[in-house]
Parts: structure tokens; C-alpha cells; sequence
């Protein structure tokens, strides 16, 4: 036991030397993105530009805070599941379901098992 240890360690060494390029391929490998291409900064398009929100946006990461809350703190609801049929499952005992009350408001008959056909259970 007492000589297997450094004989294991030697021969880790050894398969690790072992270890080498025997393919031909450079170490840096052109993927097509040309030199002038990588060298050009990144700009904003008007769709995508930050300034459609707020003239005075600060784009110092040093310089923003780094503990905050929302003003409206969003909640984590529904997603709606199949296999309670979707949305034609009542949250509270007693009421409609939003499928029924969709149907009751608009005066629209059907719609429980139009739902249900579509994206519920019926449609599996």
C-alpha cells in the first residue's frame, strides 16, 4: 500500500503530459466575425435604446444602488395548469370560474367547453 501512492501520483503525472494537440488547429480559431467586425463598439438602435424610457438614465454600475424594492410589488399567481382545465377552474368556492365570467359578460354561451377543447383537458 505504502508504494502504490506514489506510483499512482507518477503515473497521473505521466497521462497527464500525455495530454497534448494532435490535431493541427490553431489556438485561436477565425469564426467568421472578421477583425473590423470585433473591433466595432456596440451602439443602441432606436428600438432598442434605453433613452425611450428616461432621458437621465445612470450607466455608472458603481454609481447605482445596491439594495432597492419595487414600488408595486408583483405576487406570484396561477399559471393556469391543464390538468385543473385551465381557466375554467374556480379559484373560490362559490364563484364562477374566468372562463364563466368571461362567458356571463359578454353574454357568450359555450365558452367553459370552448376553453377546455382548446387549451384544458379536452385537449389532451
Amino acid at each position: 500500500m505504502f508504494c502504490r501512492l506514489p506510483l499512482l501520483s507518477l503515473l497521473s503525472l505521466i497521462g497527464a503530459g500525455g495530454c497534448v494537440n494532435t490535431l493541427d488547429v490553431p489556438a485561436a480559431v477565425d469564426v467568421g466575425l472578421g477583425t473590423s467586425d470585433a473591433q466595432k463598439p456596440e451602439v443602441w438602435s432606436a428600438q432598442d435604446a434605453p433613452t425611450m424610457f428616461s432621458s437621465d438614465l445612470n450607466y455608472t454600475l458603481s454609481a447605482l444602488p445596491a439594495q432597492g424594492e419595487a414600488a408595486r410589488i408583483p405576487w406570484a399567481g396561477s399559471y393556469w395548469p391543464v390538468y385543473e382545465d385551465g381557466i375554467n377552474r374556480a379559484w373560490k368556492a362559490g364563484e364562477d370560474s374566468p372562463a364563466a365570467k368571461y362567458g356571463k359578460a359578454f353574454n357568450v354561451v359555450g365558452v367553459d367547453d370552448a376553453v377546455s377543447r382548446a387549451n384544458g383537458i379536452d385537449s389532451q
